[in-house]
């Protein structure tokens, strides 16, 4: 069994029929070609500095070159005189004798008899030497120069040490004759204090 409906008329036209259900998502269209680079902006002011951001502060940088060596400043003034500095070895303290012996001796004496002087020519203050005795002690270390001389009478021989401590450092000697003759010599000695 069939039905059929009234034919078609071109003439007369129906009503537009209701939308139908929206369709599935299709694929992905192709790539389109890349398109030109737009025109430059307009420029502006520019914006104000941030806020300090909340890390932590860098390393410090490399050190930079050297820089040029600056003129020579001009001389300062002239200070004031220091007062006299103190002396701990008594180098500024001088020590010097001159003694004598004037006269002769007919006393025979041995090699270890010290001559006792008769009077000081010079003796500075502080220098300790004793006249009865013959015997200088160093009270200051230093280098010290000593000379003598003696005179030996006719028909007689001399012999004299100079000694520091108990040791002999210069010697002179004369033997008998019937002629005056003297005996000299000199040392240059590095003393220290009791020497």
């Amino acid at each position: 069994m069939s039905c059929q409906g009234p034919a078609w008329t071109p003439e007369i036209l129906g009503l537009p029929g209701q939308y139908g259900p929206a369709g599935a998502k299709g694929d992905a269209g192709v790539k389109g070609e890349k398109g030109e680079t737009g025109p430059i902006g307009a420029v502006r002011n520019p914006s104000p500095k941030g806020d300090e951001g909340m890390g932590h502060p860098g390393k410090v940088g490399p050190r930079g070159p050297p820089s040029l060596v600056g003129a020579i400043g001009k001389a300062g003034v002239k200070g004031a005189k220091g007062k006299p500095g103190e002396t701990s070895d008594g180098s500024a303290h001088k020590v010097a004798f001159t003694v004598t012996r004037p006269g002769h001796s007919d006393l025979s004496t041995g090699h270890d008899t010290r001559l006792p002087f008769h009077q000081a020519e010079t003796l500075l203050p502080g220098t300790s030497f004793e006249l009865a005795t013959g015997i200088f002690t160093c009270n200051v270390p230093d280098t010290y120069v000593y000379t003598f001389s003696v005179c030996k009478a006719y028909s007689s021989s001399l012999l004299v040490h100079l000694k520091r401590n108990d040791d002999r450092v210069v010697s002179g000697r004369r033997t008998d004759s019937a002629s005056y003759e003297q005996v000299s010599g000199s040392a240059v000695l590095v003393l220290q204090r009791g020497d």
